[in-house]
């Protein structure tokens, strides 16, 4: 058998040699990549001082304190009394920004409006409430969501504008709005008034149906369905 020269067995295992040498250094770029990329997400997460809920049209449209009495009345007289048992809202904390996985999404600000009834028992007959996301922590976020309750009729917007809810939707039926700068309501005359009414054509189940919220008041009336009752704010 002839021999290779020597030459050659040297070339052989030198070819041999870099091919290792190859293969660890892809294998080490590799894991600098992965150790830098990752490096690089935790130093961009930063810490942002998230404020309290506050919200300027939230404000105008609900603008409530804790222990707040709202009285009513209908058309024979009869009076139904709310009383806003709490007002609770989001106080500012640290949060997180940037980065990626394991790092915050930045700001979450919520409130909660609870009314409860002061007619004989003290069930919960008005709720509301609203969130808002801030993303950067400069304080401008927005409303993202807003819920409305009495009893069991309920219904939902993403937001507020100058003439009250915006888009609203029902979890019952489906929602009408109207927004009036001058509406009679009875023998009352209230100034800003947005009209939320739920179509009962589709849905027959008993309770309010119609929503009056006034800007700067609040919640001015009601009306229940099936039996046409007209609750007004005093």
């Amino acid at each position: 058998m002839q021999r290779l020269p020597v030459y050659t067995g040297h070339l052989i295992r030198l070819l041999a040699t870099m091919k290792k040498t190859n293969v660890f250094l892809k294998l080490s770029l590799l894991l600098f990549t992965g150790f830098a990329y990752h490096s690089c997400q935790i130093c961009t997460c930063k810490t942002i001082t998230c404020v309290a809920f506050s919200d300027v049209q939230f404000d105008q449209w609900v603008p409530y304190t804790t222990d707040q009495l709202l009285i009513y009345k209908n058309d024979v007289g009869t009076a139904d009394t709310i009383r806003i048992a709490a007002v609770q809202k989001s106080e500012s904390y640290e949060g997180r920004t940037g980065g990626g996985y394991g790092c915050g999404r930045g700001c979450n600000a919520d409130v909660w409006v609870s009314g409860t009834n002061m007619q004989g028992n003290n069930f919960q007959k008005l709720s509301i409430t609203a969130s808002k996301t801030d993303p950067t922590g400069s304080g401008q976020g927005k409303l993202s969501s807003i819920y409305v309750s009495m009893g069991v009729t309920s219904f939902g917007t993403p937001s507020f504008s100058d003439t009250g809810f915006v888009k609203s939707e029902s979890l019952q039926s489906p929602i009408t709005t109207k927004f009036n700068s001058s509406l009679v309501i009875g023998a009352k005359t209230f100034l800003n008034v947005q009209l939320i009414q739920l179509d009962t054509s589709t849905n027959k189940q008993a309770g309010v149906y119609k929503f009056y919220f006034a800007r700067n008041i609040g919640l001015v009336a009601w009306e229940n369905y099936p039996d046409k009752t007209l609750w007004i704010k005093e």
